[in-house]
């Protein structure tokens, strides 16, 4: 780029690159996805609705990021700018999932007494990709 040539940062980047002070995760949404996993089941049964949980908010995670990748792809910009873009998605992408690995595995380090620490682990997945998927959404839908 020459030098003296600026890049204009749309609203939209400016959140991304703000998703990575996402709010932390609270107990209190951990412990109401175990809750209501708990309802009417045994351990086993409850175990299974918070991997499912897991797996479709993974899911449904994915999905925004593949959107979000395609319709930055179609954006009339600069190609280096786009360039840019992927780049920093890529690199936050990195870094939430290991945040969230560091984080969940505390969260099944708290419950390693009982036999809950994967059901927390599952938990903890299941919360944190929901939130990044509602702040990928969010970005999504104020894209300028």
């Amino acid at each position: 780029m020459p030098l003296g040539k600026e890049l204009k940062m749309p609203k939209y980047l400016i959140a991304l690159l703000l998703l990575s002070l996402a709010r932390p995760v609270h107990a209190g949404d951990i412990d109401s996805l175990i809750k209501t996993c708990w309802q009417n089941h045994a351990h086993p049964e409850m175990s299974d609705c918070v991997a499912q949980a897991a797996a479709d908010n993974d899911v449904t995670l994915l999905g925004i990021e593949a959107d979000f990748l395609m319709r930055l792809s179609r954006r009339e910009e600069d190609p280096e700018y786009i360039a840019k873009l992927k780049k920093a998605f890529k690199e936050d992408k990195q870094a939430f999932q290991i945040y969230r690995k560091k984080k969940c595995a505390f969260y099944a380090a708290v419950a390693a007494s009982g036999n809950g620490a994967e059901d927390m682990r599952l938990a903890c997945v299941a919360v944190l990709n929901a939130e990044r998927s509602d702040q990928l959404e969010w970005v999504l839908q104020n894209w300028e």
